[in-house]
């Protein structure tokens, strides 16, 4: 199976030698922290997590880099009134988090 985010990374690397990238890791592993303009790993954005007993336990949702990576983007063009679909595989955080933001989204979304 061809791994085309290892790919890609590897490409937009080479391409712009300029952007100097932390070792370790690939492209989608970082952000840029408004504040130092430095490239921050994802995972420094992930929230600790602490179960809540009010909460069922199929109902708790623990983020990862990657679901807090979708819920930045998501939000950014959610701000801009832009709308948004995530699409692959059946995963509950994908289901769960978009859900509540449907609820609150500008006029004209649906929760599909």
């Amino acid at each position: 199976m061809v791994d085309h985010r290892a790919d890609f990374s590897k490409w937009f690397q080479q391409e712009f030698k300029f952007v100097k990238f932390p070792q370790g890791g690939s492209v989608f592993d970082f952000y840029i922290d408004n504040e130092t303009k430095r490239l921050v790993p994802w995972s420094e954005k992930v929230p600790k997590f602490e179960l809540d007993p009010d909460i069922p336990l199929q109902a708790t949702i623990v983020h990862t880099s990657e679901t807090i990576r979708i819920k930045y983007f998501v939000d950014m063009l959610m701000e801009k009134g832009q709308p948004t679909m995530l699409v692959g595989n059946s995963r509950k955080w994908k289901n769960g988090s978009n859900w509540g933001q449907t609820r609150v989204s500008p006029r004209n979304s649906h929760d599909l």
